[in-house]
Order: C-alpha cells, then structure tokens, then sequence
C-alpha cells in the first residue's frame, strides 16, 4: 500500500461533531484500542491514544496491549472499537495484504465489507489474471478504494537499518519473509 494518509486535525474535529450529533452521543465515548505487546505497538498506541483524547472531545481511548496470542483472539472475536496491528506480505503481490480486506477473507479481523471492494479484487485476479499490467491497475484502484472507504488506515512502514561486512557474500535478498536466505553465504577473504 504507499499511500500516505494526512493528519487533519481540524477535520477530524468536525468529522467527530457530525458523528455524535448524528448517532446521539453525549457524555463520554470510549474507545477500546487493543494492540500486541512490542515496544513499537506501545509507542504508537501511547501516542495515538493522546492526540484523539487531546483534540476530540468527549473521547477515551483504552489502550490495552496484550501478549499476541490475546490480541489475536480479541481481534478475531471482534472485541475492540479499533485495533493496530502489523502485518507483512506473505508473498510478494499486493493481493498478500488487499485480499486481508476481502468480506470473507480469513485474515478480515475488522470484518470490513464492502461488495464493489470484493468485485475489484475479483476483477483484478479473474478478469485479468493473464494481464499483469491491467490488473496491477485494478489492485491500485482496490487499495486506493478501500483507503478512500476508510477499511483501513496504514499509520506507519516498518524499515530495518542493518550493517553488513562487505566481504560477506552470496546473501539473496526477498521483499517479503524470510527476508534473507543465507544457504550460499560465504566470507569472502
């Protein structure tokens, strides 16, 4: 997914106003915000928790960072307002993350749904299976869609900064798990 989401407090605000006028809410709304045990889970969490609490009023968020094996029960079992989580590819093609969207999609703890998002994923694999240029083009419009429909909202990119011995050789490099294959690695004298 690239796509940069920007922070727009003062249409948040207002997006928050016409929420509680429209579904009746007075006093305090809280949010339940699971998300797994990891310092970088924390960090964001902290920080997300604060500016919604900080800039839209009447709201609480209750962080709750669970060990894994909990979150994922939570998430799954849909016990949350919202929750953060990461992910990474399975397998290098943008379905490995869109089709975790998909209505009846496994992976869709958030159970977003939407029928044209389905149909542009399925267009994009069935429709045009044979054409990699046009389907990748509908893949863009599957994520620019759900973005757009707010299914989901990417906050941050993971990114490893890692030193190498230059005389370390033969490593091959993958853009999804495992990310290294070190079977004809050698040190080169």
């Amino acid at each position: 997914m690239g796509v940069e989401l920007k922070t727009d407090v003062a249409r948040a605000k207002e997006l928050w106003a016409a929420a509680r006028s429209e579904l009746g809410l007075t006093g305090e709304v809280t949010i339940e915000f699971p998300t797994f045990e990891s310092d970088r889970m924390k960090t964001v969490g902290a920080y997300i928790q604060g500016v919604v609490e900080e800039n839209l009023e009447g709201v609480k968020v209750n962080l709750n960072v669970l060990p894994v094996s909990v979150f994922i029960d939570t998430a799954r079992n849909g016990n949350f307002t919202m929750f953060m989580c990461t992910w990474s590819p399975d397998f290098s093609d943008a379905t490995s993350l869109l089709e975790l969207f998909e209505t009846d999609g496994g992976s869709n703890w958030s159970r977003y749904s939407n029928p044209q998002y389905d149909t542009l994923l399925k267009s994009a694999n069935v429709d045009f299976a044979a054409d990699a240029e046009k389907r990748f083009e509908k893949l863009q419009e599957a994520e620019r869609f759900i973005l757009d429909d707010f299914g989901v909202a990417p906050i941050f990119y993971q990114s490893s900064a890692l030193l190498r011995n230059p005389k370390l050789k033969g490593i091959i490099y993958h853009t999804t798990y495992p990310i290294y294959d070190y079977k004809n690695a050698y040190l080169e004298d």
